[in-house]
């Protein structure tokens, strides 16, 4: 599951930072998601689990 997850979380990032290079730094919710992908991606990383995302 953890490697499942690894591979997922990787997609999303490399998408996230293709759609940045020609998107808006200005967007802060994009940023945002990027970062937590990031961060979920790294905790998953060290073996930690992923907190729930709070809106």
């Amino acid at each position: 599951m953890q490697e499942k997850t690894l591979v997922l979380l990787k997609q999303d990032i490399l998408t996230y930072w293709t759609d940045l290079e020609a998107g808006d730094f200005e967007d802060k919710e994009f940023l945002k998601e990027l970062n937590a992908s990031i961060g979920y991606y790294n905790e998953y990383k060290r073996g930690q689990v992923a907190k729930a995302i709070e809106k």
